[in-house]
């Protein structure tokens, strides 16, 4: 795919030398090539200044950062959309990927439905203590239950340059969960967004992540940022009411993948993952998810080589080293 919209990815980074390599090899190495790179650094000093230095020449160009004192990582990513020229945007945190063909597969998406507004994939949890995988499949958005329960993968989202145009930047105030408070104030804008049956992004799960680090400072947050959104509906009542429909939902996915699986060479949902992903599903575990969605060690049901591969620096092929 040589023609189409410039895609903007923004990284926000500070400190995470041991991780971005990935997420700067992980961009270049996506099949879609009309993508332009904005990395935002808050003033590291653990080595990755050197990493960026050396990812730019390798990136030909396709790669701009910035190093500099930040109010946050909200702050951050406005400063990179305020550089971005794409007709896409997206945000990808210096700890997590993409999978190759994640932006080949949203533009296609994009392109089909020229009506939507915003995009969101499917992605895979992965934990850094003990490389177990956790498939995360998500239903069609409904933005009275996202904003009462759960929320979207966020490396896993696009969005067309008009949202931001129309609401602005993300509320550089927060410091943990403006990303889903961006999507719902989208949705409460009246953009029009669509779920993709693919899965496009990895997330790094470890100790020094903000959501596993500051726990209780992010749920005091997400509290409260919730209530904002949830108008009539919230309180237990309506977490209840958007719990049972994740529950419903998953049920579906689950048995909607496990088709998919047993048809991989067939082209359909997650044909990607499943034809190029190398994933293997244990089919009894990835049952037992489906038919109970409360199922608590839902890791490793299904298992990407590639995903590890790509957060290792040992992917192969062309796709990853274009």
């Amino acid at each position: 795919m040589r023609d189409g919209p410039l895609v903007s990815v923004v990284t926000p980074t500070l400190n995470q030398a041991q991780f971005i390599g990935a997420t700067l090899r992980s961009v270049r190495a996506q099949t879609y090539p009309l993508i332009e790179h904005i990395v935002v650094d808050g003033g590291s000093t653990d080595g990755t200044v050197a990493i960026l230095e050396r990812e730019s020449e390798a990136a030909a160009g396709r790669l701009q950062w910035q190093s500099g004192r930040d109010r946050g990582m909200y702050d951050a990513i406005n400063k990179g959309l305020a550089l971005a020229k794409g007709d896409l945007l997206a945000f990808l945190a210096s700890d997590d990927v993409w999978m190759p063909w994640a932006v080949e597969a949203v533009v296609r998406e994009f392109e089909a439905k020229p009506d939507l507004d915003l995009v969101f994939g499917d992605g895979i949890k992965v934990y850094t203590e003990d490389g177990a995988q956790r498939l995360r499949l998500f239903a069609p958005f409904d933005r009275v239950s996202l904003a009462n329960y759960e929320s979207l993968m966020q490396p896993a989202v696009f969005w067309r340059r008009q949202v931001t145009d129309r609401i602005g930047g993300f509320d550089a105030n927060m410091r943990y969960v403006a990303d889903l408070d961006y999507w719902l104030r989208a949705a409460a804008d009246g953009a029009t967004i669509a779920h993709l049956d693919e899965v496009v992004a990895i997330e790094r799960i470890h100790d020094a992540r903000l959501s596993i680090a500051q726990r209780d400072a992010m749920a005091a947050e997400d509290r409260e940022m919730r209530a904002k959104h949830f108008g009539e509906l919230a309180g237990a009542e309506g977490r209840e009411r958007a719990k049972r429909r994740h529950i419903r939902w998953q049920r579906l996915l689950w048995l909607r993948f496990l088709a998919a699986a047993n048809l991989r060479s067939v082209p359909g949902p997650w044909h990607r993952f499943l034809h190029e992903g190398k994933a293997k599903v244990r089919t009894r575990r990835a049952l037992a998810v489906a038919l109970r969605p409360s199922y608590r060690n839902p890791r490793n049901a299904v298992i990407s080589k590639l995903a590890a591969d790509i957060l290792a620096g040992t992917a192969l092929g062309p796709a990853a080293t274009q």
